[in-house]
């Protein structure tokens, strides 16, 4: 099979997703050293850093939807294809797309949803209560945005697979084998 050029899409899409990627590990990195430098308050002082539990809180639901569109990109979500991998590739092609389809319908709706919610959040400043008042909208607002980069991320892969429906031999089930250095 002859090696194709990434178009343009697909490059925007892998750009937004490395972006979002990279908003989650800088959040990981400000829970982790928060989480510590809390830890290192307590053992020395007896008091906990007020907010960093609540914060942590907040700052993980961003972490895990803003890294969704990055891990598609890569292959690293987790899938069966134990039985995909026995049909001629016309037939695994449409039962995957199949799949993809009802992934999307299911993703996009999500989108709707929680982009309202954000909205929503964002127009009343929505605050979780605790001992610290944390703010609550920038994560919904995360989390609309990370589904949203998700659902264009898994666009790409439809294309594949209808692709393979038409071009048999160019069908690419993907694989669930991690890469030599990790799935990252």
């Amino acid at each position: 099979m002859r090696e194709r050029r990434v178009s343009w899409p697909r490059r925007a899409i892998n750009l937004v997703a490395r972006g979002l990627a990279a908003v989650a590990v800088l959040l990981i990195i400000f829970m982790m050293v928060s989480t510590v430098a809390d830890v290192i308050s307590r053992q020395l002082t007896g008091q906990a850093i007020p907010g960093v539990i609540e914060v942590g809180e907040v700052l993980m639901v961003s972490t895990v939807f803003l890294g969704l569109a990055y891990a598609e990109t890569r292959g690293a979500h987790v899938n069966m294809n134990l039985v995909i991998r026995k049909l001629p590739p016309r037939i695994a092609s449409i039962a995957t797309s199949l799949g993809l389809l009802l992934v999307l319908f299911v993703v996009g709706w999500m989108v709707i949803v929680t982009g309202m919610r954000a909205v929503e959040a964002f127009e009343v400043q929505e605050y979780r209560f605790g001992l610290v008042q944390i703010p609550v909208w920038p994560a919904r607002i995360a989390l609309a945005v990370g589904l949203a980069a998700y659902f264009l991320s898994l666009l790409p892969r439809l294309a594949d697979d209808l692709r393979g429906i038409f071009r048999p031999r160019e069908a690419r089930i993907q694989d669930t084998t991690i890469p030599e250095g990790g799935a990252f």
